[in-house]
């Protein structure tokens, strides 16, 4: 997920400054929830079809990056499974590690990038051979930002 921190005024983040990159399941009242609010999810459909290049720039121009902090919230289970195993949900048909890497280089780029998380990974999950691909794919995303 990408989010603009340009807030509501009362602390709170817009809603209709989140988006969702790569989301693979959704439940019927998550799906209500983001239509309610306008939240954008580029799915791994689109991805495929117009390139992560192209789905970064789009959501850059409209959440007006370039204008406005930005704060990147990823877990690490958007990455397809066979990259990250020590992880707990895991769903087929995820993202690359240079579709990830691409997200975050292109949005540092806007000089906005002023926080970010990355959550979901569980070295108790698998073994130690998960851990370390776990992790392999991870460090790329980490130098990016550092």
């Amino acid at each position: 997920a990408v989010v603009s921190t340009q807030s509501t005024g009362e602390g709170k983040v817009n809603l209709s400054n989140l988006v969702y990159v790569g989301v693979r399941e959704i439940d019927a009242g998550e799906e209500a929830l983001l239509e309610k609010f306008s939240v954008r999810n580029y799915t791994k459909s689109e991805i495929n079809e117009w390139g992560i290049q192209a789905v970064v720039q789009d959501l850059i121009q409209r959440l007006n990056l370039e204008e406005h902090p930005v704060h990147i919230s990823f877990d690490i289970d958007g990455i397809d499974p066979t990259l990250t195993p020590s992880t707990g949900t895991k769903v087929p048909n995820g993202l690359s590690v240079e579709d990830v890497v691409t997200i975050f280089k292109e949005v540092r780029k806007t000089g906005n990038l002023v926080s970010c998380d990355i959550v979901e990974f569980n070295p108790l999950i698998g073994s130690e051979v998960d851990v370390e691909t776990t992790l392999s794919s991870i460090v790329p995303v980490l130098k990016t930002i550092l």
